[in-house]
C-alpha cells in the first residue's frame, strides 16, 4: 500500500514537469469583444436588457 502511494505521489510530481520539459510554452489570446459579438445569444440578451432599461425609464 505504501509503495503504491509513493509511486502515485512520484508520478503526480513528475508528470507536470515532463509536460513543461517537452517544448516551448505556448500562450493564446482571446478577443472577448469578438467572442461576445459572434455568440448567438448576445443579441437576445441585449434586447432583453434594452427592454428592461426602457421600462425603467418610463
Amino acid at each position: 500500500m505504501k509503495k503504491s502511494l509513493s509511486i502515485l505521489f512520484a508520478l503526480t510530481l513528475a508528470l507536470p514537469l515532463a509536460a513543461f520539459a517537452q517544448g516551448t510554452l505556448k500562450i493564446g489570446t482571446v478577443d472577448m469583444q469578438r467572442a461576445f459579438k459572434e455568440y448567438n445569444k448576445t443579441k437576445e440578451a441585449e434586447v432583453k436588457i434594452n427592454d428592461a432599461k426602457n421600462a425603467a425609464k418610463k
